[in-house]
């Protein structure tokens, strides 16, 4: 963006803040003659000639799609997904820990405590998939899952045997 657009936008924002009713711009033109526009508050500001600038964006990996899946609660998607990124880049302690989340939401417990496993042995060899800003704190939430997942294994086999005993009076 050209430093003439970005004050340009400035004074109309700032301008707007303030509450002003008439507002002036001076801007050089590339052939270097000034131009100056006027509009009023209650007017929505005059459209700048030439070309118009686009925001181009990434398109979202395969990874971002799960992630984004996965928030949304489309759980079966979201482990398609996260299958695919963990062939074509392997094991890394971001994508079985998601894995993980995807298969313990579903109810895999067992699952669910293989993949946290893996992503904690991922994690302690260093493989990731990026740079976690916070290793620390994801290392402490990992093992947190790790020792939930475990409480409802252990929860869900108690279950069983107590059913078990109920039917065998």
């Amino acid at each position: 963006m050209k430093w003439e657009s970005v004050c340009w936008v400035l004074v109309v924002f700032v301008g707007c803040a303030l509450g002003c009713h008439r507002y002036t711009v001076h801007e050089m033109e590339d052939d270097s003659t000034s131009v100056v526009r006027t509009f009023s508050s209650n007017s929505s500001p005059p459209e700048k000639s030439g070309p118009k600038i686009q925001e181009k964006r990434e398109p979202l990996t395969l990874f971002d799609q799960g992630v984004e899946l996965l928030e949304k609660g489309d759980w079966d998607p979201a482990e398609a997904l996260f299958e695919k990124v963990l062939a074509q880049e392997g094991e890394t302690a971001e994508v079985c820990d998601l894995l993980g989340q995807t298969a313990w939401k579903r109810g895999e417990v067992q699952k669910a405590l293989a993949y946290f496993q893996r992503a904690k042995r991922c994690l302690q060899s260093g493989r990731l998939r990026g740079d976690i800003p916070n290793s620390g704190k994801y290392r402490e939430q990992l093992n947190r899952r790790l020792q939930a997942v475990k409480m409802d294994l252990e929860l869900s086999n108690e279950a069983e045997r107590v059913r078990e005993m109920d039917e065998g009076r």
